[in-house]
């Protein structure tokens, strides 16, 4: 019996993974945008928040996101659990 191959391979199923992972943690930059500083919040620059919309615009029209964006996410993320 011949076990069936995966019609995705490696490569792609990785690139889905990473790709799950950094909407999850934009989503929850975004969650973190939405609390004050004075509420308990992350306090971000205007060019970080920017940052996040404008991530979010190109992978609303785009529906991919490119290895600097995950890059991006993945650094400003790190930056707000670390100052949590």
């Amino acid at each position: 019996m011949t076990r069936k191959r995966n019609i995705l391979g490696t490569p792609s199923i990785d690139r889905i993974g990473e790709g799950s992972v950094a909407l999850t943690r934009l989503l929850e930059l975004e969650e973190a945008l939405n609390i004050p500083p004075e509420r308990g919040g992350v306090h971000f620059s205007e060019a970080e928040r920017q940052l996040v919309r404008t991530i979010r615009r190109r992978h609303s029209a785009a529906r991919e996101l490119t290895a600097e964006q995950r890059d991006k996410i993945k650094r400003l993320w790190e930056s707000m659990r670390k100052a949590t």
